[in-house]
């Protein structure tokens, strides 16, 4: 149905956009997001405290690059289309 690809193309414009997605880079965390029939999951695995940042603790971090994830930025470079 075109849900599931409209629901996959959003998953992907939200996760790759996410400038906070970014911060985790070299911190060994991963993060990764995936659409099936009935969810969209957007997930992160950190370790507890960040290397090199005078060991803060990752989940702060973390947490935040997850809500930009799902805050749903607006898009305004979208036209609407009539399908």
């Amino acid at each position: 149905e075109p849900q599931q690809g409209i629901a996959h193309l959003t998953e992907h414009v939200a996760y790759m956009g996410s400038r906070k997605r970014e911060r985790l880079f070299g911190t060994g965390s991963q993060t990764n997001a995936y659409t099936d029939f009935h969810h969209t999951v957007f997930y992160a695995a950190c370790p507890t405290l960040a290397p090199g940042r005078a060991n803060a603790p990752m989940l702060p971090m973390a947490l935040d690059a997850l809500c930009d994830f799902m805050e749903a930025r607006k898009c305004t470079n979208f036209q609407k289309h009539p399908w």
